[in-house]
């Protein structure tokens, strides 16, 4: 009852209060005019406006003879009205001083730079999973900052490229930052001003934290965290792009490419941005790591290339191997008949279409088109959406699916798996392909772990994230790096043997002690022969595991220097 008392007073609070003094004044103002009346005053009215204006005051209140009742209201009411307003304010100011004290009380909290819709999600997603969270926000009058302090989330209001800022939300003892203000410069000046707080010897950080960047572009986010994965730096830093994210995530939901059997029927994907993008690289990133002699189509129909489109054609020249991606260009006005033809003209029924429109009444033509096109087929249509959009509207549609990119993938402990998130997934595919290869298809879909990434249980996801930290780990000790694949850093395609047989060492006794906490692990050299080879042949697959992911094995950075 207090909370929902405070969300209305914080939103309607004033409203109330104002239209209760102007009903106590009209009532006092018409109580004075009667008490005139029935006393024969002939009290003038600019007098009786004095009057009533007192009346809030305490004054006025010994009169003699009959008071008409309505001044006998107000001048009881007017008090009490302008007390409750006074209290009111006081408090509501005590809220906001406490909230910002609170911040001071921190320890291992989350700190949300920016309060539009996706800083919004994640710092409730945050607060309503019971981590602490506070948020840095420039508008004071954002259309969520009441909301988000309603919930008990404190919001320091300002610039957070002022180191101030970064001090009031007690950055140096919060264990992650997640930066989604949405424009390249201002990210810029926050990443800057982060590294200046970090350099001031006053103030000592937690070991694990990072600093999440949202970057408006995929390739973007690759090239920065290839060019400043530095463990040197003094805090951690990582770029991420929530669109490049999709593409893995719907294909795993409802193409399950990995773990399907026999030809698979094509996929379609309709639309040039990020991500479209992204699923087309899933698609063929995933089909060609399994060695398959069937093809995979995967028909890309799009307005007009664009830099982004052929840098990724550019970049799977030579990696999609089995996948076949045919790009079609939609030169008419009016798209649909385009896109129905190319739907009609498969020879078989998609297994998957998705559309990836910016502009609301494209992307709807363009899913009606779809929808009546693939009536009486299996095919899953999916829109992708964010936000206010006109396709949220189709929620609940019978045959078309949403993917909201921010509510999928805004998370903030999604934002925070990052790179970690990527590499266990990879881990997982490769796993995934390796049964392809070495069991019946029977066989396969009796082991536990043979789904999807999106469909495995939190244990054995778990478990990926555990494999996916000890691998970074132990090429970092080996003097490697985990980097987003990109022309810029040498990659590792092949391990020498003896790093071969130090990572299968080290991945053996890891598994050992994750199954028998506690027990001794036995000596490498008392391994059973075929268990060890499963653990070098492990070791041998990684740089080609990580390449299907657009990873790739790097020499650390001091080995580069």
């Amino acid at each position: 009852m207090r909370q929902r008392f405070w969300m209305f007073w914080d939103r309607l609070g004033g409203i109330v209060m104002l239209g209760a003094v102007a009903a106590v004044f009209l009532l006092g103002l018409f109580g004075v005019a009667r008490y005139s009346d029935i006393h024969d005053l002939g009290i003038p009215f600019g007098t009786q406006l004095y009057i009533t204006a007192s009346l809030f005051l305490l004054e006025n209140g010994s009169l003699d003879g009959q008071i008409p009742w309505a001044l006998e209201i107000a001048r009881w009411a007017a008090p009490v009205v302008l007390a409750t307003a006074a209290i009111g304010t006081v408090v509501s100011v005590a809220r906001h001083r406490v909230w910002a004290l609170g911040v001071r009380s921190l320890r291992g909290h989350v700190v949300i730079v920016g309060l539009g819709e996706r800083g919004w999600r994640a710092a409730r997603s945050a607060k309503q999973a019971g981590r602490a969270v506070a948020v840095i926000e420039t508008d004071a009058a954002g259309p969520h900052v009441r909301a988000a302090r309603r919930l008990g989330i404190p919001v320091i209001v300002g610039s957070a490229t002022e180191v101030s800022r970064l001090r009031a939300a007690r950055l140096d003892r919060a264990s992650r930052a997640i930066v989604l203000v949405g424009d390249a410069a201002e990210t810029t000046a926050i990443a800057d001003a982060v590294a200046d707080l970090f350099r001031s010897p006053r103030l000592s950080f937690r070991p694990e934290f990072c600093c999440f960047l949202a970057v408006p572009d995929a390739d973007t986010a690759n090239d920065l965290n290839a060019l400043m994965h530095d463990p040197g730096a003094p805090f951690q830093r990582e770029f991420f792009n929530l669109e490049d994210r999709s593409g893995p995530v719907i294909i795993d939901r409802w193409a399950g490419l990995l773990t399907t059997a026999g030809p698979p029927p094509p996929i379609i994907v309709i639309g040039a941005d990020a991500v479209a993008r992204s699923v087309i690289a899933a698609a063929a990133r995933q089909w060609s790591a399994r060695a398959d002699d069937d093809v995979l189509e995967v028909h890309w129909l799009l307005s007009a290339r664009s830099r982004g489109v052929e840098r990724l054609l550019t970049d799977l020249g030579g990696t999609h191997g089995s996948a076949r991606i045919i790009v079609q260009e939609l030169r008419s006005p009016d798209s649909r008949g385009e896109i129905a033809a190319t739907l009609h003209g498969l020879h078989t029924p998609p297994a998957l279409v998705v559309v990836s429109e910016r502009d609301d009444a494209e992307a709807l033509s363009v899913l009606s088109c779809a929808d009546v096109a693939l009536r009486g087929t299996d095919t899953v249509v999916v829109g992708v959406t964010e936000g206010p959009s006109l396709v949220r509207l189709l929620h609940g549609h019978d045959r078309i699916e949403l993917f909201d990119v921010a509510a999928e993938l805004g998370d903030d402990e999604q934002i925070a798996h990052g790179r970690l998130e990527t590499l266990g997934r990879a881990l997982h595919d490769g796993y995934l392909r390796q049964l392809n290869r070495s069991l019946p298809a029977e066989e396969r879909a009796a082991k536990p772990a043979y789904r999807p990434w999106a469909e495995l249980p939190d244990e054995l996801r778990s478990q990926n994230y555990d494999a996916a930290r000890a691998a970074r780990g132990m090429l970092r000790e080996l003097g490697f790096d985990i980097v987003p694949r990109t022309p810029l850093l040498p990659a590792i395609t092949v391990l020498d043997d003896d790093v071969v047989e130090a990572l299968a060492e080290a991945e053996h006794h890891r598994w050992f002690r994750s199954r028998h906490p506690g027990a001794a692990a036995p000596d490498w050299a008392d391994v059973d022969p075929m268990h060890a080879e499963q653990s070098r042949d492990q070791a041998r697959r990684l740089p080609g595991i990580l390449t299907a992911a657009d990873l790739q094995i790097t020499p650390a950075a001091e080995e580069r220097a």
